[in-house]
């Protein structure tokens, strides 16, 4: 074993083993198996949630860098499991990220952030100006907004610990509706 060097960091080791197929990526099925072997039932709610919120790109896959650094969280676990009301909150605001994300590309652009500013506003979770408020949302400066900082950006303002309120939700399901028969 002389001159082999230090084993791979655990993040990577743990990664390579729930990586089965081997494609450089973790699944949903993968990313399920890992957490079950590791004491955490995800249901497939939890499961969809929990691979938006680690799934930094909009993949849909959790690649290396995003793994690490979901592992590498002191509370990696902790930040998936969610209450019922969190949960739903947190169901209500992939949403309203998937109907302004109007390519489909898992970012919001600068076009696409108009119309979600303007929704923040009505609801009432911010009333800083659009260029503020996409900087706030946008804290790599990359231009695009992903889901991961969105979320971030809701816990900062506290919006995932509130309840939705019915009206809430039905103006979202409006939204959607009318969005839909646009396209």
């Amino acid at each position: 074993m002389f001159g082999m060097g230090p084993p791979p960091p655990l993040y990577k080791r743990m990664f390579n083993k729930y990586d089965v197929d081997g494609n450089g990526s973790i699944g949903t099925d993968e990313f399920k198996n890992l957490a079950y072997e590791l004491g955490y039932f995800l249901d497939d709610d939890d499961l969809a949630l929990s691979l938006k919120l680690i799934d930094e790109d909009g993949s849909g896959e959790i690649e290396l860098e995003e793994f690490a650094n979901w592992w590498k969280s002191e509370d990696r676990f902790g930040q998936l499991q969610l209450s019922d009301e969190e949960r739903e909150t947190l169901c209500a605001a992939a949403q309203v990220f998937k109907t302004h994300d109007e390519d489909g590309s898992g970012n919001i652009d600068r076009d696409e952030f108009n119309s979600l500013h303007q929704d923040l506003v009505i609801k009432g979770f911010t009333d800083k100006d659009i260029d503020t408020c996409f900087m706030d949302l946008d804290p790599n400066n990359d231009g695009l907004i992903s889901f991961k900082e969105y979320v971030e950006w809701l816990n900062r303002m506290g919006s995932l610990k509130k309840a939705i309120k019915p009206t809430f939700k039905n103006e979202l399901m409006a939204a959607i509706a009318l969005r839909n028969r646009n396209k």
